[in-house]
């Protein structure tokens, strides 16, 4: 999926150059809708004895709540699902490695500017649904819920004072369990653009 690396520099290049902005921010309340591209990364990206194929690029979707007590600060929960391509020449046909669950953290804001770099850290709770060898050959499984962690920068910026476009890019990792195969190190980068709603 070549618009993962074009999304990642996109979202860095908008956070360096996001210096100054005019004043104002968007309501306390918000949610926020994010939709991307999603990189496995490091052992992930290997093929493993347990997993017969080695994780690639995939669609990334999340929503999230967030209650912003000052300009600056804004805890947020939400829901979010990663899901990685697994071509059929490793697992035998065409898939994907799921991940879903739920995140929660906070984001810091740099500056009350129209155009505002933040960043944003938290802990995730999710559950993968995936390919792994059985007694009949290549079977579907199920981990156990897991958690693990994510932190990630971009950029705000503000379009109307409630609606504000906010690309970023995410690090996370986390270790599932799966009976009878132990546990599958996921690392993964997360390149996304959020859709912002004030209320």
């Amino acid at each position: 999926m070549r618009s993962v690396p074009i999304l990642v520099g996109a979202a860095c290049a908008v956070l360096f150059a996001a210096g100054t902005g005019a004043a104002g921010q968007i309501s306390p309340l918000s949610l926020e809708i994010r939709m991307g591209g999603s990189l496995p990364l490091e052992e992930f990206a290997e093929a493993k004895a347990e997993w017969p194929g080695a994780a690639g690029e995939g669609f990334a979707f999340g929503l999230d709540f967030s209650y912003a007590p000052s300009w600056w600060l804004a805890p947020y929960v939400g829901f979010s699902q990663m899901r990685f391509s697994c071509p059929a020449g490793g697992c035998g046909r065409d898939t994907d490695l799921v991940s879903t669950g739920f995140d929660v953290g906070a984001r810091i804001l740099f500056h009350p500017g129209r155009i505002a770099p933040w960043l944003r850290a938290g802990l995730l709770t999710y559950r993968v649904e995936g390919l792994a060898p059985g007694l009949g050959g290549v079977e579907e499984v199920d981990s156990d819920r897991s958690v693990g962690f994510e932190a990630g920068a971009g950029v705000a910026i503000r379009i109307r004072p409630n609606l504000v476009l906010s690309p970023g890019v995410r690090y996370a990792g986390m270790s599932p369990g799966f009976d009878g195969l132990g546990s599958l190190t996921m690392r993964y980068l997360v390149a996304d653009m959020g859709l912002v709603l004030g209320f």
